[in-house]
């Protein structure tokens, strides 16, 4: 293990209980304001992981915004995973927290 972070960002692409005019518009609007901070502000990371909780109906646009997530942010490997909306947010971070959790110091 090293001195490394993971940066775990868990995306939902369904309707909200409540959420910003914004989102109702445009499903993506998160992740892209993730993409965006993390252009923007200079940071080490180890690796930026997106994980997708997936419904059905989300497929086309999971496809649509896989596609925009830049494969590299700030010379920083970016991972995309798409899993069944079970466990919210927690079980997603659970996964990748389990998949990497001897690579990474922080997460």
């Amino acid at each position: 293990m090293n001195n490394s972070v993971c940066y775990v960002c868990c995306c939902y692409l369904g309707d909200r209980r409540a959420a910003i005019e914004k989102y109702n518009q445009d499903k993506s609007v998160y992740i892209n304001e993730h993409v965006k901070s993390l252009k923007e502000i200079e940071h080490k990371l180890g690796k930026i992981v997106f994980v997708f909780n997936l419904e059905e109906g989300h497929r086309e646009l999971f496809e649509k915004i896989k596609n925009e997530i830049p494969n590299r942010i700030r010379n920083t490997e970016v991972e995309i995973i798409e899993r069944k909306n079970y466990g919210m947010s927690y079980a997603a971070f659970n996964d990748v927290y389990s998949k990497y959790r001897t690579e990474y110091e922080y997460y």
